[in-house]
């Protein structure tokens, strides 16, 4: 007969992603998980797997903020608004009071040892996802006639998606987000529209 479990596994699932923004995933070991997670070794890999199958858990859990926010993304008008909500939302995850400063796709596994790739993998495919969601919002605002003729969707999504990653790990060196609010609206202000 099945153990009933001594923890809330939400709550577990949320401190263990809060381990891997703070320490990336090379950094964080299962000590660290179990201590953040008041869980015991045979608790964590009863209900989550091993190491590897947590980050997999803590990813999804995190991205059912941004991956709303990409939804909206691909049915929203504008350039502007688009690029203005994507910035916002990047901006917001980077700066919570009660979270690391940054933003756990960039920080929960940009560098990883060989052994670990495919966690670093699986973020970088994340950030390819909201670069990918720009591009069809541009090329949706180019054949608008919002943006000028001859404008590349994918450059300038990939000029945002840089943006967005300079502002997450800005807010990771301390730069306050009011400046970094100032960042969003040069960058939207800039954008290529049409005359």
């Amino acid at each position: 007969m099945p153990r009933t479990r001594k923890f809330d596994y939400d709550t577990a699932l949320d401190a263990a992603v809060s381990v891997f923004w703070r320490q990336g995933y090379d950094g964080t070991s299962l000590h660290d998980l179990t201590e953040a997670m008041g869980v015991n070794p045979p608790s964590l890999y009863g209900a989550f797997g091993n190491k590897r199958q947590l980050f997999h858990l803590a990813v999804e859990r995190y991205m059912i903020g941004p991956l709303k926010r990409l939804e909206q993304v691909r049915a929203e008008g504008g350039a502007a608004e688009v690029t203005r909500s994507v910035l916002d939302g990047f901006l917001e995850d980077s700066t919570r009071p009660d979270e690391a400063p940054g933003c756990f796709m960039v920080q929960g596994a940009l560098v990883c040892a060989d052994d670990h790739a495919d966690a670093a993998a699986e973020l970088a495919d994340l950030r390819k996802l909201t670069q990918q969601s720009l591009a069809i919002a541009y090329e949706r605002a180019l054949y608008a006639g919002e943006l000028r003729t001859g404008t590349s969707p994918e450059v300038l999504a990939l000029y945002v998606s840089t943006v967005a990653m300079g502002i997450t790990v800005q807010a990771n060196n301390g730069i306050p987000a009011t400046d970094l609010q100032e960042v969003i609206d040069i960058t939207v202000a800039g954008l290529p529209y049409r005359n």
